[in-house]
């Protein structure tokens, strides 16, 4: 029995530390996506103005 209570022990503090890893991980990818999103729209707006300085 107090076998099975240590597996499960290990188990848990296991999975504790994975949803840890994945919780950065996750904030990392939502960070990065939030500056790429920056990035397209200064490259949109300057190719805007880029066109309207072009056009007749």
């Amino acid at each position: 029995m107090t076998s099975r209570l240590e597996g499960m022990s290990e188990s848990i503090v296991k999975n504790a530390d994975n949803s840890r890893r994945v919780e950065s991980i996750a904030s990392k990818g939502a960070a990065d996506a939030e500056k790429s999103s920056r990035a397209v729209a200064g490259t949109v707006e300057a190719m805007r103005q880029i066109a309207r300085t072009c056009s007749p």
